[in-house]
């Protein structure tokens, strides 16, 4: 086969794996394509892919891949279907940012996501800040972003959200006191899944490393 046959066979399955997505499109912090890890592969992306599962939580040390490959989901859920509404929430507005702004690059100036997904293109009159942006889509009436990032103690009031992803939400210092953990609780109830309000399309995961027995997590499961 010729090199534009392969790289369309990649491309095809690439729109079906995000194992393979993965790896054809992101790299390492080294700059190596990112193979994902045999845990990530046999456990986590299987999860990732199959929303039949609903809400879900993945718990994992540092160091284990988890917060690349949700960005990666991220990238690979709007390129397979570019009117979904993506909200990503961290510990911190700034670490939420960061995620939003790679997920953002991908879409808009990475030749290989754009060979893979060439339908998805910015809609930058309708918004392409860091935190907030959106994508082209048929709805025109459609006033949510199509990806969203806050911290714990930001506001997406107002938007609609189809997935959300929970990236280490806990730390050493939101988990302190009873109050504090509180806090967190009430906002996953009455903040964030609340923009929640398609049946067929919404979903949440949860990826994080336990702080305390009664964190994020524990009440998640």
């Amino acid at each position: 086969p010729s090199a534009r046959q392969v790289e369309q066979v990649l491309g095809e399955t690439a729109r079906r794996s995000l194992a393979v997505y993965l790896g054809l499109v992101h790299l390492t912090d080294d700059g190596k394509a990112a193979i994902p890890p045999p845990h990530i592969e046999r456990a986590v992306i299987p999860a990732i892919e199959d929303d039949s599962l609903g809400h879900t939580v993945i718990v994992a040390p540092p160091g284990s891949a988890k917060t690349n490959t949700m960005i990666a989901a991220c990238a690979w859920w709007l390129g397979t279907d570019s009117s979904q509404h993506i909200a990503y929430v961290c510990n911190s507005g700034p670490k939420a940012v960061e995620r939003s702004l790679v997920v953002r690059d991908l879409v808009e100036r990475h030749s290989m996501y754009r060979k893979v997904f060439p339908g998805v293109e910015p809609d930058k009159s309708r918004g392409w800040a860091q935190d907030a942006w959106t994508l082209k889509r048929k709805n025109f009436t459609d006033k949510n972003p199509s990806f969203n990032a806050v911290g714990t103690s930001g506001d997406i009031l107002g938007a609609r959200v189809h997935r959300f992803v929970f990236d280490d939400i806990a730390d050493d210092e939101n988990m302190k006191t009873d109050l504090q953990r509180k806090q967190l609780r009430l906002r996953l109830e009455q903040t964030y899944l609340t923009r929640m309000d398609d049946p067929v399309r919404q979903r949440a995961i949860m990826i994080g490393t336990r702080w305390h027995e009664d964190d994020p997590i524990q009440w998640a499961i």
